[in-house]
C-alpha cells in the first residue's frame, strides 16, 4: 500500500492520509487578498478580514457556474477547488503513486466528473472513488444497518448504509443547513459577549480583532477536551484579556444546531449510529448522545475512513483510465471492532493480517515477531525471545514469550492466547496492532 493516498473531500477539512499517518488537513476556504488567492489554512486566517472576497462553499457546490465575484484567475467553484487541491498536491506529488477519493454520499456524476477533471489537470493518478459513509460503515462489525452522521461547513448530514454481508449506500439527507461555520458564529458571538461583560474588551469591534477570535477558536475547543471549562485568552497589544468558558455554555449556545443531530440519532432504532470525528469533537455532544441513546454511538477517528479504504483497497481500486465510484463494500471487515464488542460478536472468519501503522502484515506460515516497532517475519533458524503471532491450523494465536509488558485488549497476557478479529495488541510503548480479516470484492481474501 506504499504510495497510496486517500483524500477525503469534506470542506471542514480536506484530509490526506497514507498507510502511515494523517498527512494533511486543509479547511475549504479561499480568499482573494490584494490580488492574491489564498486557500486552506492561509485563507481561513484572512476570512474575517475580507468577508466579501471569502469563498467557503466551492466544495459543497462544486460546479462551473460563474462566481458572482471572480476570485482572480478563479471564475467558478470548480476553479477554486482546483487551486485548493493544487496547493495540497504540491506537497504530495513526490510520494503519492495513486490517489483514492472519499467523497460525500450525494456527489452526483457532474461533481465526480469535475473532481476527476481537476485531478487529471494536476496529473494525479486516481484509481478509485468511494462514498465516505460506506467506508465509515465498514469500520464496525455486525449485521445491523448503519446511520452515519457527519458535519460539513454549512450542513449536517445523515446517511443510511445497509448492514449484513454487503454494505450498500442507502438514503442520504441533509438534517440541517447549519454546520461548523454556523457553530463557530454562535460560539464567537457568545464568547465575545463574555469578553465584553467580564473584561470590557470587545473582540468583534474591528475585523482584525474578530479574525483573531476566530483563529483561536479551534485551539480553545481542543483545550476543552476532557475538561468542564477552560481559559480563553486573547493577547491585544501589550495586554492579555481572558474569560473562563464552560462546556455547558458552549452547548447552550449551540443547542439549535445540536438538536437535529440528537433527534436524528435518537430516531435510529435498530441501527448502529456512527458519529463522524468532526461531530465527536464538538463540546458536550457525545455526552448527550450517550445519555439519550440505548447504545452509545460509535465514534469514528480522523483516520477511520482512510484506514477502511486501505483495508478494502482491492475492492475500491479500479482502472485509473476510468475510476469507478464505489457505493458498496463487503460487510466482513471486522478490523475496527472494539475489544468489548469482540466478545459479543460471533466472528466467522479468522484473522488474516496484523494491522500496524496502517500496514497489513499477513499471518501465514512464518510467525510474526513483535519485538520491534513493526512486526517482522521470523528468520530461518531464529528462536524468538519476545512475543509472536502465529497461525495454528485455522486460527491465529499470540505467544507472549518473555515480553515484560504485553497487553491484549488492554489486559496483560502470558503464555499462548487465541486471537480474534478486532483484538488489540500492544508491546510496551510500541504502536498498537490490530487483528483484521482482509476481504476482496467477492468475500474473504
Amino acid at each position: 500500500m506504499s504510495g497510496t493516498c486517500i483524500i477525503e473531500i469534506n470542506d471542514v477539512g480536506i484530509t490526506v492520509a497514507d498507510a502511515h499517518s494523517l498527512k494533511l488537513s486543509s479547511p475549504g476556504y479561499a480568499v482573494l487578498d490584494a490580488g492574491e488567492l489564498y486557500t486552506g489554512a492561509a485563507a481561513y486566517e484572512r476570512a474575517r478580514l475580507n468577508p466579501r472576497r471569502t469563498y467557503d462553499r466551492f466544495w459543497s457546490q462544486l460546479d462551473q457556474q460563474p462566481l458572482s465575484r471572480p476570485a482572480g484567475e478563479a471564475q467558478s467553484h470548480a476553479d477554486l477547488a482546483y487551486f485548493h487541491l493544487r496547493e495540497l498536491w504540491q506537497e504530495l506529488a513526490s510520494e503519492a503513486e495513486e490517489i483514492i477519493f472519499a467523497v460525500p454520499a450525494d456527489f452526483a456524476k457532474p461533481q465526480l466528473a469535475l473532481l476527476l477533471g481537476i485531478a487529471q489537470a494536476l496529473e494525479m493518478t486516481v484509481t478509485g472513488l468511494i462514498a465516505s459513509p460506506v467506508a465509515a460503515a465498514a469500520t464496525v462489525a455486525g449485521d445491523a444497518p448503519r446511520l452515519v452522521l457527519d458535519m460539513e461547513l454549512h450542513r449536517l448530514t445523515a446517511t443510511q448504509v445497509s448492514g449484513g454481508a454487503n454494505l450498500q449506500l442507502g438514503s442520504h439527507r441533509e438534517i440541517s443547513k447549519q454546520g461548523l461555520a454556523g457553530l463557530y458564529d454562535a460560539w464567537a458571538n457568545m464568547i465575545a459577549e463574555r469578553f465584553v461583560r467580564d473584561t470590557r474588551y470587545d473582540p468583534q469591534h474591528q475585523a482584525s480583532a474578530e479574525q483573531k477570535l476566530y483563529a483561536r477558536l479551534p485551539q480553545w475547543l481542543d483545550e476543552l477536551e476532557g475538561h468542564d471549562h477552560a481559559r480563553f485568552e486573547l493577547q491585544v497589544a501589550q495586554r492579555s484579556h481572558y474569560v473562563e468558558i464552560s462546556v455547558s455554555e458552549l452547548q447552550q449556545a449551540a443547542a439549535h444546531i445540536y438538536r437535529p443531530i440528537i433527534e436524528t440519532a435518537a430516531a435510529a432504532r435498530g441501527a448502529s449510529v456512527l458519529l463522524g470525528h468532526r461531530l465527536a469533537a464538538l463540546p458536550g455532544l457525545q455526552h448527550v448522545l450517550d445519555e439519550r441513546l440505548a447504545a452509545p454511538p460509535v465514534t469514528l477517528t480522523q483516520t477511520a475512513i482512510a484506514e477502511s479504504v486501505l483495508a478494502h483497497l482491492e475492492a475500491v481500486r479500479s482502472d485509473a483510465a476510468a475510476p469507478a465510484f464505489v457505493t458498496r463494500l463487503p460487510g466482513a471487515m471486522r478490523g475496527a471492532i472494539t475489544p468489548a464488542d469482540a466478545a459479543e460478536v460471533e466472528i466467522s472468519q479468522p484473522p488474516s493480517h496484523v494491522l500496524c501503522q496502517w500496514q497489513a502484515y499477513p499471518i501465514n506460515g512464518a510467525p510474526l515477531v513483535l519485538d520491534a516497532p513493526i512486526p517482522r517475519g521470523l528468520r530461518l533458524g531464529e528462536t524468538p525471545q519476545g512475543p509472536v503471532v502465529a497461525r495454528h491450523g485455522d486460527h491465529a494465536v499470540l505467544q507472549a514469550g518473555d515480553a515484560s509488558v504485553i497487553t491484549l485488549n488492554g489486559a496483560p497476557v502470558t503464555g499462548e492466547t487465541r486471537l480474534s478479529v478486532g483484538d488489540s495488541i500492544r508491546v510496551g510503548d510500541a504502536p498498537e496492532m490490530r487483528l483484521i480479516a482482509l476481504v476482496s470484492g467477492d468475500g474473504p481474501a
